[in-house]
């Protein structure tokens, strides 16, 4: 389950549980895209610490729109991941590699306040 937990001026903010199935991240992916659409910078906050896994649509939703969406990564402030998960870890290691222009972190679950001081806007350069 995915849960947008704010969109404000330049900041998208998701939490996920559990199983995250394709439909959920094609909701997730149309919210990022308004607000890329309405701000110039858009930094993104995630909360992946219960997150179990993701299924394969959602998993191929999120490379098809990453490879979509090429020609605006220099959109994207800052991705503030949390999470206790390795493969997750790997998987946002593996994205900045891919992106270079991806001003990815990941935290820990109790690091999350400082992830969200991290991602906010004002901070970003």
């Amino acid at each position: 389950m995915i849960e947008v937990l704010s969109t404000t001026d330049g900041l998208v903010s998701i939490r996920a549980r559990g199983k995250v199935e394709k439909q959920e991240w094609q909701q997730v992916t149309k919210t990022v895209e308004e607000a890329l659409s309405q701000h110039e910078q858009v930094s993104l906050y995630a909360n992946l610490s219960e997150l179990e896994s993701m299924s394969a649509g959602a998993i191929i939703e999120d490379l098809r729109t990453s490879l979509k969406n090429l020609t605006t990564m220099d959109q994207v402030g800052r991705l503030a991941v949390v999470t206790d998960s390795a493969w997750v870890d790997t998987m946002i290691k593996a994205s900045e590699k891919i992106f270079s222009d991806l001003d990815a972190q990941v935290f820990s679950q109790d690091q999350d306040a400082e992830a969200r001081q991290w991602v906010e806007p004002s901070a970003t350069p």
